[in-house]
């Protein structure tokens, strides 16, 4: 296996985006809705290839347009209180 990753290391470069439960992005109002597009239950590390976004540009484009839309059309509050119970839903069940 790691002689996989090593692999991977040295065919591309890696683009690296991250998850957490307290997700605020720089620069946003703290009750922007947007910051709930990187949160997530638990910490979280995705690892892409930037091969294959620049690929999909066309699509990761899109779904932050998606996103941003969407979220921009929720009240703050009413995400906050639906993630803290997803939150308690996710600790309970470990």
């Amino acid at each position: 296996m790691l002689d996989d990753l090593e692999e991977f290391a040295l065919q591309d470069n890696a683009q690296i985006a991250g998850f957490h439960p307290e997700w605020l992005y720089a620069g946003l109002d703290p009750k922007d809705p947007l910051h709930f597009e990187k949160r997530s239950p638990f910490p979280t590390i995705s690892v892409v290839r930037e091969s294959a976004l620049k690929n999909a540009q066309h699509v990761t484009t899109r779904i932050a347009d998606d996103n941003l839309r969407i979220l921009s059309g929720f009240d703050y509050d009413d995400l906050q209180t639906r993630f803290s119970r997803l939150l308690l839903s996710s600790s309970s069940s470990l």
